[in-house]
């Protein structure tokens, strides 16, 4: 049996000439050209590495590459983290935790706000879910607390609650009733 796995037939071994030269060719042949200096493909202007300064200088190229390495990266992350049991897990219970957090910093901002401004206008943080939440400040108000209590958020009003530290809270509040 052992004889029969070793051997190799002409027609096997021109199949894997063939199907290494399908793949490794176009390669083979793209890495040669983009050392030619001409700006044309057909015509060979002689060995350059002016293609490649030229890449370096393309400020839009360089930030699509650092973009698809992070891209790469991450996905390379995340695929590593969800296909193990332990790893998923932790990611899980971290992910709860920061839920948990995110509504306990809700409910303590809208009854800082309530608190802070005697009404209840702010009630509505309860409810909402996710990251941020839409305050509903004028962009006069937002640009006080921006310059005056170093508050800061976009000019529309979205605060980023998950940001927001539970022992931050109380000088949040006050900064936004302040500004009302």
């Amino acid at each position: 049996m052992r004889g029969a796995l070793h051997r190799l037939s002409a027609f096997n071994v021109v199949s894997l000439a063939l199907g290494l030269a399908f793949l490794y060719l176009p390669i083979t042949i793209l890495v040669i050209y983009s050392f030619n200096d001409s700006r044309l493909v057909t015509v060979w202007g002689g060995w350059s590495l002016r293609w490649y300064r030229e890449l370096l200088n393309d400020e839009a190229m360089l930030a699509a590459a650092w973009m698809s390495l992070r891209v790469a990266a991450t996905s390379a992350t995340v695929a590593t983290i969800l296909a193990d049991d332990a790893l998923r897990d932790d990611w899980r219970k971290e992910l709860e935790a920061m839920r948990l957090r995110m509504v306990a910093n809700r409910a303590r901002l809208a009854d800082a706000l309530a608190s802070a401004t005697g009404s209840g206008r702010f009630d509505f943080l309860r409810r909402h879910k996710g990251m941020f939440s839409l305050i509903g400040l004028s962009e006069v108000q937002i640009a006080r607390l921006r310059e005056e209590f170093a508050v800061f958020m976009p000019p529309d009003g979205r605060m980023n609650l998950a940001a927001l530290k539970s022992g931050d809270v109380e000088a949040v509040s006050g900064a936004i009733a302040a500004v009302l």
